[in-house]
């Protein structure tokens, strides 16, 4: 999946430029047991983070050179990271790549990220707009997005980002909940098309609106194993799991609009379905 961004940047999205680089805090635990790709630690321009311990730079990228690891370090307090810019215009999403490893962690907490849009009124910020998103387990990169639910019709000036690793209290007693993330931007339209990978394959979901059975179908393959996670517009994830006839029941869903995620084999998709 790729979306054409047409109405905004967020600098060093990808995580690319790091002002210092230094041995990663638990670098033996991350490669040993996590297999990441040359951790480091260090600085990452134009982000901050809540303490040199939970974060390492890693090769293991979705695009570009590197991406970025928020880690937890046994029983202390979840590692989070923020962004904080200036913006000039509305956008609609923001959107990015992840992939989270909770392996060896018996906790109930998930990573998350908030976007907060405000604008200053010469005494103090007003909220402009809001997203969350959830990040669910998955051990291979997938897209992600937050919508940006506006309460203003005002143009924000300032965009927030928060990432947090864990947002629960944790539990491990280890080095877990390895959250990776990597090309970050702003949107106002959400264009699902192939992984350039597989540049041959197409995909559809229908109907659409849906009461009942939502059908997959691939216009070159049929009968292919897929794999699909389905979020509410919160980034709550509210179905997951694996099809080989494209069929998936939504019937206890509640009406609204969902997005979902679909993966075959190196192919990344996500779709708008709407329930009624």
């Amino acid at each position: 999946m790729s979306a054409k961004m047409v109405s905004g940047q967020i600098i060093n999205g990808s995580f690319e430029i790091w002002d210092t680089t230094f041995t990663a805090s638990y670098a033996s635990d991350l490669i040993s047991l996590y297999h990441v790709a040359n951790p480091k630690g260090g600085v990452v321009n134009h982000w901050v983070t809540s303490s040199p311990f939970g974060f390492a730079q890693t090769t293991d990228s979705y695009s570009g050179n590197y991406s970025i690891i928020l880690h937890n370090w046994y029983n202390e307090v979840p590692e989070w990271i923020s962004y904080h810019q200036a913006i000039g215009n509305r956008p609609q999403y923001l959107l990015g790549y992840y992939k989270y490893i909770t392996d060896g962690a018996n906790d109930p907490s998930q990573g998350q990220i908030k976007v907060t849009l405000t604008r200053f009124n010469g005494t103090t910020d007003d909220t402009i707009a809001t997203g969350s998103f959830l990040f669910d387990s998955s051990r291979i990169y997938i897209p992600f997005h937050v919508d940006l639910n506006y309460k203003s019709v005002l143009n924000p000036d300032s965009i927030y980002i928060y990432i947090v690793n864990t947002n629960n209290i944790h539990l491990s007693n280890a080095v877990s909940h390895l959250l990776y993330l990597d090309s970050f931007s702003l949107t106002n339209t959400l264009l699902s098309v192939n992984n350039p990978l597989s540049s041959d394959d197409q995909i559809s979901i229908y109907p659409n609106p849906v009461s009942g059975i939502l059908n997959i179908a691939f216009f070159n393959e049929n009968n292919r194993s897929l794999t699909f996670d389905i979020y509410d517009i919160e980034g709550r994830c509210k179905i997951k799991g694996t099809t080989t006839t494209g069929a998936i029941n939504i019937e206890d869903l509640e009406k609204g609009f969902y997005s979902i995620t679909i993966i075959s084999g190196k192919n990344v998709f996500v779709k708008k379905v709407l329930k009624n």
